[in-house]
């Protein structure tokens, strides 16, 4: 089932559920208010993996051009021997 968050217009409350995608909340359980709970629009699962995945490969990126730096800093001082 999709995961739904609404906020309620009366005590500001914001809760999270899962129900179906043709269900509605209305009511806060919270103060008890009718007809007060707003849906907040969310954005897209996919949406939210390709800014996970971006910063995944950012990471990676820099380690590799970190070890690159560092082996040819090695290099330089004839320390390359040290990996073996």
């Amino acid at each position: 089932m999709p995961r739904y968050c609404y906020r309620c217009d009366d005590c500001g409350q914001e809760i999270e559920v899962r129900h179906g995608m043709s269900d509605r909340l209305s009511d806060c359980k919270e103060c008890s208010m009718v007809d007060s709970l707003i849906r907040i629009p969310q954005l897209t699962f996919k949406l939210e993996i390709k800014k996970q995945n971006e910063q995944v490969g950012s990471k990676v990126n820099d380690a590799i051009n970190e070890n690159r730096q560092l082996l040819k800093q090695m290099k330089k001082e004839g320390r390359l021997d040290d990996l073996d």
